[in-house]
């Protein structure tokens, strides 16, 4: 096990864990003694209340405000106009694009990532692919133009991408089982920078 898997418990009871390890069983009735180790553990738990808390709310699932810029900083990602919850997701998809060589699935994977959508990938040879996105809503217009800048940074070159989204119940292909009727449905519209 590495040690970005090695798993972290709170200990949440430091004196009765200290008083049951620590001190031996003669030792139990003196005052002066379970004093000192009850301060010891009081120090203990106060230092493990911090780091933990500071381990949690730092971590880029629960990070807000500053602790999300500095992740949004060691990853190369502006934080721009973007709330916490948008900007979390750019900064899950720069993480995936930094370590990416533009593959098919990795360009899919990273597309899902931003729009908080399932994402599919059209190819047309020679040199163009097309991303869409299904999401619950259409993105907003900014953040629709951010996710377009975002991907053409990535693309691979000489290669034609387009970009589209669409929601739930969009006019799709035949034996789509996600698309909704003909002439009801609502269409996907492009995902572009300007």
């Amino acid at each position: 096990m590495s040690g970005a898997d090695t798993l972290l418990a709170y200990e949440a009871d430091y004196e009765g864990l200290l008083l049951r390890r620590l001190v031996p069983s003669q030792f139990t009735q003196t005052p002066r003694l379970i004093a000192l180790w009850k301060g010891l553990a009081a120090a203990f738990q106060a230092a493990e209340d911090e780091l933990f808390d500071l381990h949690v709310s730092t971590g880029l699932d629960l990070a807000t405000g500053a602790a999300l810029d500095q992740w949004a900083e060691l990853v190369g990602e502006e934080r721009g106009a973007l709330d916490d919850t948008w900007l979390r997701q750019f900064i899950r998809a720069r993480i995936l694009a930094n370590l990416s060589t533009s593959s098919e699935d990795e360009l899919i994977n990273i597309y899902a990532t931003l729009t908080a959508g399932s994402a599919r990938c059209i190819t047309y040879y020679p040199a163009c692919f097309s991303l869409f996105t299904v999401r619950g809503s259409y993105m907003p217009a900014d953040i629709r133009r951010r996710v377009a800048r975002f991907m053409n940074e990535i693309k691979p070159a000489g290669i034609e991408m387009v970009l589209s989204e669409a929601v739930s119940g969009f006019q799709g292909f035949a034996g789509d089982p996600t698309s909704g009727v003909l002439g009801i449905a609502l269409l996907a519209r492009h995902v572009r920078a300007e």
